[in-house]
């Protein structure tokens, strides 16, 4: 059900007039506690949000959502080279009829053609958190082409441009990646050479400066004005070709008034272009805080505004007044940002107020059920809950998922990663990311370390259940997001340093020879991996990011970001065929 109120801005103190628009409200408790709702009763879908081809009521086969993990900037570069892959492999309606060797043919050897059937088209979801989502965010809004933005323009005799095969890859190629229209490369290679710690303050103030910082950091590149691009969209971007993007973040809620800053409930918050907030509550959370947070969406430009005051709508009532302080204005894509990425904000709230560092605090209402005065949240990381943005795909009941784990643990190194465990309902204190049995992670962990120790790219697809769900048959397996059983095929893509990706590297720098029995490969990295590189891919793939090396911001340049896309780019083409041949 959408309900419509009335929304009265204060657009500005200084001309000191105020207009009227109109947001939108869809009441989601349903959808928590009987059943999933139907695709084509999505708000994306009624509001044409979805393109021809990606509607919630076509065909599953050929409707996919992919799920990019957090972690900074090390998150982004990999997801440079999986979207990289997803506009280059060409769509086949036929599950498993293209062959590896069709898929390389035209994703490495033929010019990008926009008007070609490929992966992206079949995309309807982008689901990201953190890093993933800086990257999904700038992708989504940016108003360049899917060439400019990906590198894919043919350079240099590269018909794709920066999606090259490992065995032209070249430390020439790769220093080049500033030089040419490769606009979200540059974005990470220039965009994250800022030092939390000192710079912060030395150029933003107040709550929310962290997210100002970095919209300031890395819109400019790609052509949006980091201050002023608003979160909610008034068209859809780039032809309407680009799948639906789903942002999420974290709401901490004190438990009791004065409560300690460690004593908090964590809700998952969603910002889309359209649409943001709290689809569902557990029961004992929504008890504890009285019904006002969880239950609803509202157009995404009032999501942090201050709703109350107004009465809610009832049955049949359809518009409502609401008056929205100045201070509060509409919610910009640099709040987005700043919520998804503001990873420090666990361990800073234990010891003092993170506003006072400038991560951020807003009002939150359920619209359905408003408080006077508004309250105010901290809102922080997405991956304080589920920090594979997995989740959100779930809990619309996408067929066919991709999930990229671009994680820094290795899947050799024995430590089983905790987002997946989390998922898994293997990880107490993060139940609110729990989907799935808790017995089905030991065989996925094996296969995946099996195909790393063969040299393989880790990417393992399991076919699930509603049986696999937790809780099936009884509600939801998941009552924070609203997911319930059904069935649907993951691919799980694990980011390694694929040996088979290292080797094909070889005929550039004949004169290496990897180490095979060397799961890191710290030989080859030691020397540089391609001539010229030095120490610039210490730890590759697993690059620092935040909390990881301190507060800053890591400093990644051409070759960090060419280097790691490259990898992901080949990961996903020459597992291509396996994938597609799997999917429901």
């Amino acid at each position: 059900m959408l309900l419509t109120l009335a929304l009265a801005e204060v657009m500005s103190l200084l001309v000191g007039c105020a207009s009227t628009s109109q947001v939108s409200v869809w009441p989601t408790s349903a959808w928590c506690l009987t059943a999933a709702p139907a695709g084509a009763d999505l708000p994306e879908a009624t509001g044409g949000w979805l393109p021809g081809n990606r509607l919630a009521s076509g065909n599953d086969t050929e409707r996919w959502g992919v799920a990019f993990s957090g972690g900074g900037s090390r998150a982004a570069s990999a997801a440079i080279g999986q979207l990289r892959a997803l506009h280059a492999l060409p769509w086949s309606h036929a599950p498993g009829a293209l062959k590896r060797a069709d898929y390389l043919t035209s994703a490495y050897d033929e010019p990008y053609d926009a008007k070609v059937d490929h992966w992206i088209d079949h995309v309807a979801y982008i689901s990201a958190v953190s890093g993933g989502a800086w990257l999904s965010s700038l992708y989504w809004y940016s108003p360049a082409s899917d060439e400019d933005l990906l590198g894919l323009k043919p350079m240099n005799g590269h018909q794709k441009g920066h999606l090259v095969h490992p065995t032209r890859l070249s430390n020439a190629l790769l220093n080049e990646a500033s030089g040419y229209t490769n606009l979200l490369s540059r974005a990470f290679q220039q965009g994250t050479h800022f030092d939390y710690a000192n710079q912060l303050h030395a150029h933003y103030s107040g709550t929310g400066a962290y997210g100002v910082a970095i919209a300031d950091a890395l819109l400019p590149a790609v052509g949006l004005a980091p201050f002023e691009q608003p979160l909610a969209s008034a068209a859809k971007p780039a032809g309407d070709t680009r799948p639906f993007l789903i942002v999420s973040s974290t709401l901490y809620a004190h438990r009791e008034q004065n409560a300690s800053r460690g004593d908090m409930d964590l809700f998952p918050l969603e910002l889309t272009p359209y649409y943001s907030g709290i689809r569902c509550a557990a029961l004992d959370d929504q008890r504890r805080h009285q019904g006002r947070i969880g239950g609803a969406y509202v157009s995404s430009e009032a999501v942090f505004s201050n709703l109350s005051g107004y009465t809610p709508p009832t049955v049949g009532t359809t518009t409502g007044t609401v008056g929205v302080p100045a201070f509060d204005g509409w919610a910009k894509l640099a709040d987005a940002l700043g919520t998804t990425g503001a990873a420090p904000v666990r361990e800073v709230s234990e010891k003092l107020d993170p506003t006072s560092v400038g991560f951020p605090e807003y009002s939150y209402t359920v619209p359905t059920s408003p408080a006077s005065p508004a309250p105010r949240f901290i809102v922080a990381d997405g991956a304080h809950i589920d920090n594979l943005g997995l989740l959100p795909l779930l809990a619309r009941q996408v067929r066919n998922i991709m999930v990229f784990i671009n994680t820094p643990v290795p899947i050799a190194s024995g430590e089983v990663l905790d987002d997946l465990r989390a998922v898994f309902d293997q990880l107490p204190e993060r139940h609110k990311a729990a989907a799935f049995k808790p017995e089905l992670l030991p065989g996925l962990v094996s296969e995946l370390r099996q195909l790393d120790r063969a040299g393989q790219p880790t990417i393992a697809i399991r076919n699930y259940t509603k049986d696999d769900f937790r809780a099936p048959g009884v509600g939801p397996a998941n009552g924070w997001f609203g997911v319930f059983g059904y069935d649907v095929t993951i691919a799980w893509v694990y980011l390694s340093p694929t040996r088979s990706w290292l080797n094909e590297i070889e005929a550039v720098a004949p004169n290496e020879k990897l180490d095979s029995t060397d799961p890191g490969l710290s030989s080859a990295r030691k020397e540089g991996l391609l001539y010229g590189s030095g120490d610039k891919l210490e730890r590759f793939p697993y690059f620092n990011t935040a909390l990881e090396d301190g507060l800053q911001a890591i400093d990644l340049d051409a070759v960090n970001v060419e280097s790691l896309a490259n990898l992901t780019a080949w990961t996903l083409i020459t597992s291509a065929e396996h994938i597609d041949g799997e999917r429901r």
